[in-house]
């Protein structure tokens, strides 16, 4: 998907979040948290600081982080 949109788009980063799920899904935590961030990285590089994406993005970060007991 990267060698059709450039390297840095919204589409590209719902899709990193959305393999991020997949991997959470199959309990491979340390790789979702890879997908997440990145997602959420290019994000914040992408997108206006208030759009809701971030916001979402953040909260499936930190929901993660809580279920593997790093935040209360």
């Amino acid at each position: 998907f990267e060698t059709v949109l450039p390297s840095k788009h919204a589409r590209i980063a719902s899709t990193l979040i959305k393999i991020g799920c997949l991997q959470e899904k199959k309990l491979a935590y340390d790789q979702a948290l890879e997908y997440y961030h990145r997602a959420h990285t290019m994000a914040e590089e992408i997108l206006r600081a208030d759009h809701p994406s971030l916001r979402k993005y953040f909260l499936i970060i930190l929901n993660l982080y809580k279920r593997l007991g790093y935040v209360d």
